[in-house]
C-alpha cells in the first residue's frame, strides 16, 4: 500500500495482522485502479512500481512491513483457510503441510514465481481445488520474498515482528509521527503453534521457509 500524502509504503504480508493494522493505515492510501491496484497485500516490488508509475520519489517514503515466525504463520494460515472453507474440514495440519511440501517441490520452489512478474498477481489454491497455478502463488511466499527487491535485497526502513507487535507498532507510530491505533481483529483461540507440529512437519517448514529463518533469525 502506498500513500503519497504521508510518504508511506506498507508491505502487508498475509498472516501478519494486516486486518488489525489496515484501519489505521489504509485510510491514507493513494487511489488505485483495477489495472493498477493499491492494496495492503502487495509485495515491495509491486508497491514500489505503483509509486514510481505515479511519479513519486520512493526514496522519500518510509518503507515498512511486519514479519512472523514461519512455524506460527503456517498454523495461523491453516486455521484461517479452514475457517473460510479453502481447506476441507477433514484435512489435518500434518496432511496440509505435506501437501504444501509436494507443491513446493512440483513448482520448483519460490524463485520461478518471484522472477516472473505475471505470477505475482496469482493467489493461493485450496487443497484439492480445481485451480492449478503455474507457480507457487505469493500467498505461499516467505516474508522475505514479499519484502525484497528484484535482486533479493531488503530495502525496508523498518521491519516489525508480530511476536512484538504492540511494541513494534508503537515504534512505527513514532517513525510516522502519528499515534496509530491497533485493534485486535481475527483473534485466534488456538493453542501455541508448537502443539501442532511433529518433527516431520517442523522440518518441512524449516526447509521451505529457510529464507525467513536465516534473514529474520527465527527459531522454532
Amino acid at each position: 500500500m502506498v500513500t503519497n500524502s504521508h510518504k508511506l509504503l506498507w508491505v502487508g504480508i498475509n498472516g501478519t495482522a494486516t486486518t488489525s493494522m489496515a484501519p489505521s493505515l489504509m485510510k491514507w492510501k493513494t487511489k488505485g485502479s483495477p489495472l493498477q491496484p493499491n492494496q495492503k497485500h502487495q509485495t515491495y516490488v509491486e508497491a514500489r512500481k505503483f509509486a514510481e508509475d505515479k511519479g513519486y520519489d520512493i526514496n522519500s517514503f518510509l518503507k515498512f512491513s511486519f514479519v512472523r515466525n514461519p512455524w506460527d504463520r503456517q498454523v495461523g494460515r491453516f486455521f484461517h483457510d479452514k475457517k473460510v472453507g479453502d481447506i476441507p474440514k477433514d484435512v489435518t495440519f500434518a496432511q496440509w503441510i505435506r501437501w504444501f511440501d509436494q507443491r513446493f517441490k512440483d513448482k520448483g520452489g519460490f524463485l520461478p514465481a518471484f522472477k516472473d512478474p505475471s505470477a505475482r498477481r496469482a493467489w493461493c489454491c485450496a487443497v484439492g481445488g480445481s485451480h492449478k497455478p503455474k507457480y507457487l502463488p505469493r500467498w505461499d511466499w516467505p516474508c522475505f520474498y514479499w519484502c525484497c527487491n528484484e535482486d533479493m535485497e531488503i530495502e525496508m526502513d523498518f521491519i516489525g515482528r508480530i511476536e512484538n507487535i504492540e511494541e513494534d507498532f508503537k515504534k512505527l507510530s513514532k517513525l510516522i509521527g502519528i499515534d496509530l491505533e491497533l485493534p485486535h481483529k481475527n483473534k485466534s483461540e488456538r493453542g501455541p503453534y508448537q502443539d501442532y507440529y511433529t518433527k516431520e512437519t517442523r522440518d518441512i517448514v524449516e526447509k521451505i521457509f529457510e529464507k525467513d529463518i536465516e534473514h529474520f533469525n527465527y527459531q522454532y
